[in-house]
């Protein structure tokens, strides 16, 4: 965060007033999904010596990822807190609809790690597009420019990503001091809920060929 005030807010003053606070409402959130999905990714292969040993569901590797990470980032977004208040900007009871928000990307993190630590194990190959596949949801999820520079008519395609989704509703709470749109966090929840129960029972259906798999 530091690093990112000082190069656009002091050394290059780009996006004009605000940008920095704008940026930084949508990396820090960003940042949590990012290395998450990056640290989980390969969970289940590295954690071959531990299944090879005893019984344990393939589930506990990315989830302990997922654990970790949560708990360094409410350091994070208390920082954030701490950032925007000295930026200038006046917290509101709205601030407390964070909390949903942050449950919602959880979901969310939770799929797209499970997911992937899923197929890894029988499509190795597939961890070297995982960055490229990060910075590619990066750059599409409006963190560096804002919705309303998208052609109406593109927009709700732009807001079918769910990452492009969660910061929206982060910077309508943080920066326009207004409720999120409730209806979107509803159908995107339900939407998650079902992806990780489809995830879930493939765990379940390949869970005796995940330990052999790994050692292959």
């Amino acid at each position: 965060m530091v690093v990112f005030y000082l190069v656009f807010g002091l050394l290059m003053q780009r996006g004009g007033q605000g940008f920095i606070a704008y940026l930084l409402t949508g990396l820090v959130p960003f940042q949590w999904f990012a290395k998450t999905v990056n640290q989980t990714a390969n969970s289940i292969v590295a954690g071959r010596g531990l299944m090879n040993k005893v019984r344990i569901s393939p589930l506990f590797f990315p989830l302990v990822g997922v654990v970790q990470n949560l708990s360094k980032q409410f350091f994070l977004f208390i920082v954030l807190f701490i950032f925007l208040v000295l930026y200038g900007i006046s917290p509101t009871i709205h601030w407390l609809a964070i909390f949903p928000i942050i449950i919602v990307q959880l979901l969310v993190i939770i799929l797209v790690s499970c997911f992937i630590a899923m197929l890894i194990p029988f499509l190795r190959d597939l961890i070297n597009l995982v960055p490229t596949g990060i910075q590619f949801v990066m750059f599409s999820s409006g963190i560096f420019f804002k919705p309303e520079k998208i052609p109406e008519e593109w927009r709700d395609l732009f807001f079918i990503n769910p990452m492009a989704n969660l910061l929206h509703q982060y910077r309508v709470v943080f920066l326009e001091a207004s409720w999120p749109d409730w209806a979107a966090l509803f159908y995107l929840t339900v939407g998650t809920l079902i992806l990780l129960s489809i995830t879930l029972h493939f765990y379940k259906i390949f869970e005796g060929r995940f330990a052999r798999v790994v050692l292959e």
